[in-house]
């Protein structure tokens, strides 16, 4: 559960997990929500009564266990989720850890019971492990950087000086940095169930940009191959046609990387 929108209330989302992924919300639990739910000095509060808690699709809960595993995950730091979604996007936890439950002990009558800060019954076991998103705020520097800083750059020195030599490493730079980029926003995506599809608008533009840059790259090798081995007149109207090609080609990828960074 996290906050809703208007930081009061809670909003309740049951959610299933498989493999090493983010939990998805699920209509197969049904969780209906009783008097007394609230945010109570920062502590969330949550009556409710559950329908098909002890047993869904692909998995089972034993309440005869004395020692059933549980998980428990922190973070991350930030701007906390706050929706009346119940399938609101989650972000990879900083920290996560382990504990058992006795089943048998915690189970008792029907109905909401009293607060209890009593512990017995849960046993924690391991050391808490240190996680977090390390390659996705590697990808987000990355992209930040080609699109604020290098390319910029790279515009000044050859709009600017007329530096081709220099113009050919940066343009190689940029292009190591952008497939980079790419490489670990792939593997991110992986990561979430919500983006293994790579069908949002945020990956569509990263592949548009990466594969124009490809294309970009391709042309710029092949004007200067043009440039040192022009012989004929007709090949300077040829060299300034390609060339206008690449200057717009590169505009237009500028302008798509910095449009994907704000998504």
């Amino acid at each position: 559960m996290y906050s809703a929108s208007d930081d009061q209330r809670v909003t309740i989302n049951p959610r299933i997990a498989t493999g090493n992924s983010e939990p998805t919300f699920t209509t197969d639990v049904q969780v209906e929500v009783l008097d007394g739910s609230s945010i109570q000095n920062g502590f969330f509060v949550m009556n409710a009564l559950c329908r098909g808690c002890r047993s869904w699709n692909g998995g089972t809960l034993n309440l005869s266990s004395t020692v059933q595993p549980f998980i428990y995950a922190v973070g991350p730091n930030g701007v906390p989720i706050a929706s009346d979604s119940q399938s609101a996007g989650l972000r990879r936890r900083d920290s996560y850890g382990h504990f058992t439950i006795n089943k048998v002990q915690v189970t008792g009558p029907g109905g909401v019971p009293p607060a209890s800060k009593i512990t017995s019954g849960a046993t924690l076991y391991g050391s808490i492990v240190k996680d977090g998103d390390k390659a996705s705020r590697a990808h987000g520097f990355l992209t930040a950087l080609v699109a604020l800083v290098v390319i910029p750059f790279d515009v000044i020195i050859i709009g600017l000086f007329k530096w081709p030599i220099l113009h050919v490493f940066t343009g190689s730079f940029v292009l190591f940095l952008v497939l980079t980029a790419m490489g670990l926003g792939i593997y991110v995506s992986t990561e979430y169930n919500r983006s293994k599809h790579f069908d949002s608008a945020q990956q569509v533009i990263g592949f548009l940009s990466v594969g124009r840059l490809l294309v970009l790259a391709s042309i710029g090798i092949y004007v200067r191959r043009m440039q040192k081995t022009a012989e004929k007149p007709d090949q300077a109207g040829q060299i300034s046609k390609f060339s206008s090609i690449h200057t717009w080609s590169a505009r237009l990828i500028w302008l798509l990387l910095i449009i994907n960074n704000g998504l």
